[in-house]
């Protein structure tokens, strides 16, 4: 097994990967394509399905890349296999044969790629996996009640100062009070998760932004917030990357 890892980068998930695969060209491949996407991976490589399986659950791993070829299991059936075990593991398969891997459907794929075309394809294929990870993520944050809770990233809105008070907006028209800090505090917790600052008050969630206009942004429900001139271009290029 080996492992590599990327900087950081503004919409870093810390993602924990693998690839099975039982060709190194392949293994190399999808290697240089994660190391280049500009996120903090750290992957994991597996020669055989039944080593794979074995750590499957321990390691937790997020996202799995599969690939036709794997010497111990025909790549569909492990498919199968870790869908049945309840895995929360996003699954991509890799193949050289456009019919078998359209089989992959029933499987509880996120996505299929052909072999000649996987650097064409990754770029998407990786941003899909990266708003999946975010979608599923959780936030802790302290309530003004010094109580602590568990928000899901998916119903966060936007995180903003106002009168002296820390708000977190939610969709449904919900507002939470969080303990008094300071935005700057809090924000490495949602930096990593994709939130962007739109101004020295405001962060928002880049996967909830639905347009971007010049000087506003707005969110689902046709809520607008402005964005500070020193933050428009920045948040042009984050948008872009997400």
């Amino acid at each position: 097994m080996r492992s590599c890892t990327k900087r950081r980068t503004f919409y870093d998930i810390s993602m924990k990967t693998a690839i099975v695969t039982g060709r190194s060209a392949e293994h190399s491949r999808l290697r240089l394509l994660m190391e280049q996407s500009q996120t903090n991976v750290e992957c994991t490589s597996y020669y055989d399905a039944r080593s794979f399986i074995k750590a499957a659950k321990r390691e937790a791993y997020q996202a799995v890349f599969l690939t036709d070829g794997i010497p111990d299991m025909d790549f569909l059936k492990l498919a199968e296999l870790l869908h049945r075990l309840s895995l929360r593991t996003l699954i991509v398969l890799v193949g050289t044969d456009t019919g078998r891997i359209r089989e992959a459907f029933g499987t509880n794929v996120l996505a299929y790629v052909l072999l000649e075309r996987l650097e064409k394809e990754f770029a998407g294929v990786w941003s899909m996996i990266r708003k999946e990870i975010s979608l599923r993520g959780t936030v802790t944050v302290q309530l003004v009640s010094r109580r602590y809770a568990q928000i899901p990233v998916d119903s966060i809105l936007y995180v903003e100062t106002s009168h002296r008070r820390l708000y977190m907006h939610l969709k449904g028209n919900r507002t939470v009070c969080l303990k008094p800090q300071t935005l700057r505090s809090v924000y490495p917790r949602f930096a990593k998760w994709g939130f962007v600052y739109i101004n020295r008050n405001c962060i928002v969630n880049i996967c909830q932004i639905r347009l971007l206009e010049s000087a506003q942004l707005q969110l689902p429900g046709r809520q607008k917030l402005p964005i500070g001139r020193k933050w428009q271009k920045k948040i042009r290029i984050q948008i872009a990357g997400a």
